[in-house]
Protein backbone atom coordinates (compact mmCIF):
# COMPACT_ATOMS: atom_id res chain seq x y z
CA UNK A 1 0.00 0.00 0.00
CA UNK A 2 1.15 3.56 -0.56
CA UNK A 3 3.32 5.47 1.87
CA UNK A 4 0.48 7.88 2.62
CA UNK A 5 -1.76 4.98 3.71
CA UNK A 6 0.99 3.40 5.82
CA UNK A 7 1.48 6.45 8.03
CA UNK A 8 -0.06 5.48 11.35
CA UNK A 9 0.14 8.95 12.81
CA UNK A 10 -1.86 10.87 10.29
CA UNK A 11 -3.26 13.94 11.94
CA UNK A 12 -5.83 14.50 9.26
CA UNK A 13 -7.99 11.71 7.93
CA UNK A 14 -10.82 12.46 5.57
CA UNK A 15 -13.49 9.87 4.91
CA UNK A 16 -15.82 9.84 1.97
CA UNK A 17 -18.70 7.44 1.60
CA UNK A 18 -21.58 7.69 -0.89
CA UNK A 19 -20.64 11.23 -1.82
CA UNK A 20 -20.49 12.56 1.76
CA UNK A 21 -17.36 13.80 3.49
CA UNK A 22 -16.41 13.55 7.17
CA UNK A 23 -13.31 15.06 8.67
CA UNK A 24 -11.65 13.59 11.70
CA UNK A 25 -8.79 14.95 13.71
CA UNK A 26 -7.15 11.69 14.70
CA UNK A 27 -4.50 12.31 17.31
CA UNK A 28 -4.49 9.46 19.79
CA UNK A 29 -7.47 7.30 18.83
CA UNK A 30 -9.18 8.83 21.86
CA UNK A 31 -12.90 9.47 21.79
CA UNK A 32 -14.02 12.57 23.58
CA UNK A 33 -17.55 13.56 24.39
CA UNK A 34 -18.63 17.02 23.33
CA UNK A 35 -20.92 18.89 25.71
CA UNK A 36 -24.29 19.67 24.26
CA UNK A 37 -24.71 23.37 23.74
CA UNK A 38 -28.12 24.87 24.26
CA UNK A 39 -28.89 27.89 22.19
CA UNK A 40 -30.43 29.13 19.00
CA UNK A 41 -31.21 25.92 17.11
CA UNK A 42 -31.80 27.77 13.86
CA UNK A 43 -28.46 29.49 14.09
CA UNK A 44 -26.70 26.21 14.93
CA UNK A 45 -28.33 24.46 11.99
CA UNK A 46 -27.24 27.24 9.66
CA UNK A 47 -23.68 27.09 10.94
CA UNK A 48 -23.59 23.32 10.63
CA UNK A 49 -24.90 23.49 7.08
CA UNK A 50 -22.29 26.10 6.18
CA UNK A 51 -19.50 24.02 7.70
CA UNK A 52 -20.67 20.92 5.83
CA UNK A 53 -20.73 22.86 2.57
CA UNK A 54 -17.22 24.18 3.13
CA UNK A 55 -15.94 20.70 3.93
CA UNK A 56 -17.64 19.22 0.89
CA UNK A 57 -16.06 21.84 -1.37
CA UNK A 58 -12.64 21.33 0.22
CA UNK A 59 -12.84 17.60 -0.52
CA UNK A 60 -14.87 17.38 -3.70
CA UNK A 61 -14.42 20.74 -5.41
CA UNK A 62 -16.76 23.66 -6.00
CA UNK A 63 -20.48 23.15 -6.66
CA UNK A 64 -20.81 21.84 -10.19
CA UNK A 65 -23.77 20.33 -12.03
CA UNK A 66 -22.81 18.01 -14.88
CA UNK A 67 -25.01 18.45 -17.92
CA UNK A 68 -23.87 15.54 -20.07
CA UNK A 69 -22.48 18.01 -22.62
CA UNK A 70 -19.01 18.17 -21.11
CA UNK A 71 -16.07 17.37 -23.37
CA UNK A 72 -16.06 13.57 -23.70
CA UNK A 73 -12.30 13.49 -24.24
CA UNK A 74 -11.79 15.48 -21.05
CA UNK A 75 -13.97 13.10 -19.04
CA UNK A 76 -12.18 10.06 -20.45
CA UNK A 77 -8.79 11.56 -19.56
CA UNK A 78 -10.05 12.38 -16.05
CA UNK A 79 -11.27 8.84 -15.45
CA UNK A 80 -8.05 7.31 -16.77
CA UNK A 81 -6.06 9.50 -14.42
CA UNK A 82 -8.28 8.63 -11.45
CA UNK A 83 -7.81 4.92 -12.15
CA UNK A 84 -4.04 5.34 -12.32
CA UNK A 85 -3.96 7.36 -9.11
CA UNK A 86 -6.16 4.81 -7.37
CA UNK A 87 -3.85 1.94 -8.28
CA UNK A 88 -0.82 3.93 -7.14
CA UNK A 89 -2.51 4.60 -3.81
CA UNK A 90 -3.75 1.01 -3.39
CA UNK A 91 -0.28 -0.40 -3.89
CA UNK A 92 -1.49 -3.55 -5.61
CA UNK A 93 -4.19 -4.38 -3.07
CA UNK A 94 -7.89 -5.04 -3.72
CA UNK A 95 -7.52 -5.21 -7.50
CA UNK A 96 -10.91 -4.62 -9.13
CA UNK A 97 -12.66 -6.67 -11.75
CA UNK A 98 -14.39 -3.54 -13.06
CA UNK A 99 -14.40 0.23 -12.62
CA UNK A 100 -17.77 1.79 -11.88
CA UNK A 101 -17.81 5.32 -13.30
CA UNK A 102 -19.78 8.01 -11.52
CA UNK A 103 -20.26 11.67 -12.35
CA UNK A 104 -21.04 14.42 -9.87
CA UNK A 105 -21.98 14.34 -6.23
CA UNK A 106 -25.25 12.60 -7.10
CA UNK A 107 -23.23 9.72 -8.58
CA UNK A 108 -24.97 9.71 -11.95
CA UNK A 109 -23.71 7.46 -14.70
CA UNK A 110 -20.79 8.53 -16.83
CA UNK A 111 -21.83 9.23 -20.45
CA UNK A 112 -22.10 6.15 -22.66
CA UNK A 113 -19.61 7.55 -25.15
CA UNK A 114 -17.01 7.89 -22.38
CA UNK A 115 -17.62 4.36 -21.16
CA UNK A 116 -17.32 3.05 -24.72
CA UNK A 117 -14.10 5.00 -25.31
CA UNK A 118 -12.46 3.67 -22.14
CA UNK A 119 -13.68 0.18 -22.90
CA UNK A 120 -12.07 0.29 -26.33
CA UNK A 121 -8.87 1.43 -24.61
CA UNK A 122 -8.82 -1.77 -22.56
CA UNK A 123 -10.46 -0.78 -19.29
CA UNK A 124 -13.32 -2.91 -17.98
CA UNK A 125 -15.73 -0.12 -17.09
CA UNK A 126 -19.36 0.06 -16.01
CA UNK A 127 -21.80 2.91 -15.41
CA UNK A 128 -22.19 3.56 -11.69
CA UNK A 129 -25.74 2.24 -11.75
CA UNK A 130 -24.43 -1.18 -12.82
CA UNK A 131 -22.64 -1.59 -9.49
CA UNK A 132 -23.82 -2.07 -5.93
CA UNK A 133 -22.27 0.20 -3.31
CA UNK A 134 -22.33 -0.66 0.39
CA UNK A 135 -25.16 -3.17 0.13
CA UNK A 136 -23.45 -5.91 2.09
CA UNK A 137 -21.59 -8.90 0.72
CA UNK A 138 -17.85 -9.44 0.49
CA UNK A 139 -17.16 -6.17 -1.35
CA UNK A 140 -18.22 -2.61 -0.66
CA UNK A 141 -18.39 -2.00 -4.43
CA UNK A 142 -19.69 -4.91 -6.48
CA UNK A 143 -20.12 -5.36 -10.22
CA UNK A 144 -23.81 -6.33 -10.38
CA UNK A 145 -23.33 -8.57 -13.41
CA UNK A 146 -20.55 -10.78 -12.04
CA UNK A 147 -20.73 -10.15 -8.27
CA UNK A 148 -17.00 -9.43 -8.37
CA UNK A 149 -15.11 -6.55 -6.80
CA UNK A 150 -15.46 -3.12 -8.33
CA UNK A 151 -14.00 0.29 -7.65
CA UNK A 152 -16.18 3.38 -7.66
CA UNK A 153 -14.33 6.03 -9.68
CA UNK A 154 -15.91 9.48 -9.56
CA UNK A 155 -15.43 12.87 -11.15
CA UNK A 156 -17.13 15.28 -8.76
CA UNK A 157 -16.42 18.75 -10.17
CA UNK A 158 -14.73 20.87 -12.79
CA UNK A 159 -13.33 24.33 -12.19
CA UNK A 160 -12.13 26.48 -15.10
CA UNK A 161 -9.43 28.91 -13.94
CA UNK A 162 -8.73 30.09 -17.49
CA UNK A 163 -9.58 29.12 -21.10
CA UNK A 164 -8.03 25.82 -22.10
CA UNK A 165 -7.21 24.87 -18.51
CA UNK A 166 -9.45 23.09 -16.02
CA UNK A 167 -9.06 21.84 -12.49
CA UNK A 168 -10.86 18.52 -12.06
CA UNK A 169 -11.72 16.71 -8.86
CA UNK A 170 -11.60 12.92 -8.90
CA UNK A 171 -11.73 10.08 -6.40
CA UNK A 172 -11.77 6.32 -6.05
CA UNK A 173 -13.59 4.25 -3.43
CA UNK A 174 -12.90 0.61 -2.60
CA UNK A 175 -14.46 0.40 0.85
CA UNK A 176 -14.61 2.44 4.06
CA UNK A 177 -11.08 3.45 5.08
CA UNK A 178 -9.86 2.65 1.58
CA UNK A 179 -10.49 5.67 -0.64
CA UNK A 180 -8.87 8.90 -1.76
CA UNK A 181 -9.51 12.03 -3.78
CA UNK A 182 -7.38 14.37 -5.87
CA UNK A 183 -7.45 17.70 -7.65
CA UNK A 184 -5.68 17.71 -11.01
CA UNK A 185 -4.93 20.21 -13.72
CA UNK A 186 -6.18 19.39 -17.21
CA UNK A 187 -4.82 21.31 -20.19
CA UNK A 188 -6.09 21.22 -23.76
CA UNK A 189 -3.08 20.04 -25.76
CA UNK A 190 -4.72 19.49 -29.14
CA UNK A 191 -8.07 18.82 -30.81
CA UNK A 192 -9.95 16.58 -28.35
CA UNK A 193 -6.70 15.93 -26.50
CA UNK A 194 -6.35 16.72 -22.82
CA UNK A 195 -3.25 16.35 -20.69
CA UNK A 196 -3.90 15.73 -16.99
CA UNK A 197 -1.07 16.61 -14.60
CA UNK A 198 -0.12 18.22 -11.30
CA UNK A 199 -2.45 16.05 -9.23
CA UNK A 200 -2.51 16.73 -5.50
CA UNK A 201 -4.24 14.53 -2.96
CA UNK A 202 -7.15 16.32 -1.27
CA UNK A 203 -8.13 13.56 1.14
CA UNK A 204 -7.42 9.93 1.99
CA UNK A 205 -9.10 7.35 4.18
Amino acid sequence: MSTARQLGTLTLVAMWTLGLGWLYLNHSCETRSVPRVQGDVGRADTSSSSDSSKLDQALNGPPYSFTGWEDQALLAAAYRTAVQLGHADAGGLAKPYAYCLALGRERQDAPRAVIASLGHAGLRVRPASACYVNRGGPYAVTDATTSRRGWLVSITAFERPRPGSITLYASFYVQPLFAAGWACKATLSGPEQWTVSDCSMRWVS
